[in-house]
């Protein structure tokens, strides 16, 4: 992980208060490893969490994934944590909003919604789809969905997958 730049905003009581609430933390270039995605995700869910220096909001911008399998879209967009300081949910898009997703924390693991509109999967980058979405739980190195739904080719695809990324980038699935 790398951040290359990091702005913090406090309101201006946190100069007097034993706790220093951050309002926002925007990071901007922000680069995440694929093999450590999990740790990120843990990482992300503590970081609100500091007793001392909670954080409410956290603005990403040109967040990339470095993967030598995977080519990611550079996404920005914003993670919010609820009144005790756990991550709560993230929305993120790239650029031409042509990807997307959110995630949202749940009692174990991570609900994701992935939507692509006239683009590639990244992991299947010579396939152009109208539109895709797809809705899981990510939990332990992967993404297991039954909910993929898209448009391609004038045609319709369902099914139901899993993404591995612990040991590589795998997927295993079923389509209709």
């Amino acid at each position: 992980r790398s951040v290359e730049n990091v702005v913090i905003h406090f309101d201006f009581s946190a100069l007097f208060a034993q706790t220093k609430s951050i309002n926002s933390l925007e990071l901007d270039n922000v680069t995440l490893s694929g093999a450590t995605l999990d740790k990120t995700l843990g990482w992300m869910q503590a970081a609100g969490g500091m007793e001392k220096y909670p954080v409410a909001r956290m603005e990403l911008r040109r967040a990339g994934l470095k993967s030598t399998e995977v080519k990611l879209p550079l996404l920005s967009g914003n993670a919010e944590f609820d009144d005790r300081g756990k991550f709560s949910r993230a929305v993120l898009k790239s650029e031409d909003d042509k990807f997307g997703f959110e995630l949202q924390a749940m009692q174990k693991g991570f609900q994701l919604e992935l939507n692509i509109h006239e683009s590639s999967l990244p992991i299947f980058p010579n396939i152009k789809f109208s539109d895709l979405s797809v809705i899981g739980v990510v939990d332990n190195g992967e993404f297991a969905s039954n909910d993929f739904f898209a448009h391609i080719y004038g045609g319709t695809i369902t099914g139901k997958g899993k993404l591995f990324w612990s040991n590589g980038w795998k997927l295993d699935g079923q389509l209709n």
